[in-house]
């Protein structure tokens, strides 16, 4: 969750998949924002979620994310993808 009051309201582009973590990233641009050494959450997988499907189709849909999601460009979106 975030502050709507604080952040402001964030829309997203629908790219099918990974539209939480496309929310997660704007919602990164404006705050600060900061990595936890504990989990606070667990993720469930669901059958048909992208989670079930090979790593090659991981790397798409994130390529995918960065380049219609974010706007960024084939070099940018494909050095995001693969970083670790």
């Amino acid at each position: 969750m975030y502050d709507a009051e604080t952040i402001g309201l964030v829309q997203i582009e629908d790219i099918k998949k990974n539209n939480d973590y496309a929310m997660w990233l704007k919602v990164c641009k404006k705050a600060n924002c900061y990595l936890l050494d504990e989990n606070l959450a667990r993720y469930r997988k669901r059958s048909g979620s992208i989670s079930n499907h090979g790593f090659m189709k991981l790397i798409k849909w994130h390529y995918k994310l960065y380049r219609e999601a974010e706007k960024k460009n084939t070099v940018s979106s494909a050095f995001l993808t693969v970083r670790k």
